[in-house]
């Protein structure tokens, strides 16, 4: 464990960890409305801002409707397609759970600011720092601590790469909160594990994969035995080797 000031504890504690699923999800009905509502559709999408960064030229946008919108089959009218401008140009950012696997693996040697996004996905997955607005607000305390070692991650700033990673989970819950059975039934509900809490702790998985804290094993067979590209770290092994999200000192 590295040796986190009390500032930095007490941003990572989640009061009530245990509940943290059932108190999630309410607040992620309310973002994926958000999303749902935005305007667009397949004769005439439209291009929302999502998130401006304010220490750099970079903007964030979805385009809605995405892809899936234009599928045969298995048709969502709600998809968005993300993406991101540089300098008021789109640039190209890998999307799959490949590429961001890959840009883990390439800060590994960046020990602390890897495990602070570990626990800033933790976080997320429980909606912990999105606010009255369901816009995603991660702690100032923890990014400025990142940025004291690391300056981007995906070849993006620290917090354009959080919010991308935010909205790639949103779109997920998104996408599951729309699918139904053969008798019009929603087959999913967002106070399981399905779209953003198994995009990011499976993230959490890859980065306690790094930090040698699990076997390639434990990984590998995780990724081959659920749906393609996701692997949640169970709730045990979140606890034991990320226990700060249990612990908070007093100021």
């Amino acid at each position: 464990m590295f040796n986190y000031d009390t500032k930095i504890i007490n941003e990572i504690y989640i009061n009530d960890f245990e509940n943290s699923r059932k108190k999630s999800k309410s607040k992620r009905e309310l973002i994926v409305d958000k999303f749902m509502n935005l305007s667009g559709n397949i004769d005439y999408p439209e291009h929302h801002l999502i998130y401006e960064s304010l220490c750099s030229n970079f903007e964030i946008y979805v385009e809605k409707p995405g892809k899936e919108a234009r599928r045969k089959t298995n048709i969502n009218h709600y998809d968005l397609r993300i993406y991101i401008k540089k300098n008021n140009k789109e640039i190209d950012i890998g999307k799959s759970f490949t590429s961001i696997f890959k840009s883990f693996e390439s800060i590994k040697s960046n020990g602390e600011p890897l495990d602070l996004m570990a626990y800033i996905f933790i976080r997320n997955a429980y909606c912990c720092d999105h606010n009255n607005s369901h816009e995603y607000s991660p702690s100032k305390i923890i990014l400025d601590q990142i940025k004291k070692n690391l300056n981007e991650i995906h070849d993006l700033p620290i917090d354009v790469f959080l919010q991308f990673i935010d909205l790639i989970s949103t779109n997920e819950d998104v996408k599951y909160a729309n699918k139904s059975d053969e008798h019009g039934n929603k087959k999913y509900s967002l106070g399981m594990g399905t779209g953003r809490r198994n995009n990011l702790l499976t993230y959490v998985h890859v980065i306690a994969f790094l930090q040698n804290k699990l076997l390639a094993s434990d990984l590998i067979g995780s990724l081959v035995s659920g749906a393609p590209g996701v692997a949640p770290i169970d709730s045990k092994s979140l606890i034991e080797h990320f226990p700060l999200v249990k612990g908070k000192y007093e100021l």
